[in-house]
């Protein structure tokens, strides 16, 4: 008997076993972090889809924001008062000198 061709085709066959024990392994951990990670992503989405703004609230935000406008609109005008008396104040303080 050939020991030498028995040992040969015996290492091959323990390193094609061990190869496939590899890929086995390797193709399991991808599958289970697979599941981790859609496990994550699926806690996310119901996390964020828990928070999302309603009809209701959006509504609420643009009542808000109207105020707002209605304010900064309000405010606008006074400030275009204060300038027009200013320019006066300016005017007089300038042409005081000129009048005597």
């Amino acid at each position: 008997m050939n020991y030498t061709g028995l040992k040969f085709w015996l290492d091959f066959a323990w390193c094609g076993i061990t190869i496939a024990v590899g890929v086995y392994a390797w193709f399991i951990r991808r599958e289970a972090a697979r599941q981790k990670d859609m496990e994550i992503m699926g806690n996310r989405v119901v996390r964020l889809e828990s928070n999302m703004l309603t009809h209701k609230d959006l509504g609420k935000v643009h009542e808000r924001i109207n105020d707002v406008s209605v304010q900064v609109a309000g405010l606008s005008g006074q400030i275009t008062a204060m300038s027009g008396g200013l320019e006066s104040i300016h005017n007089h303080l300038l042409n005081k000198d000129k009048k005597k």
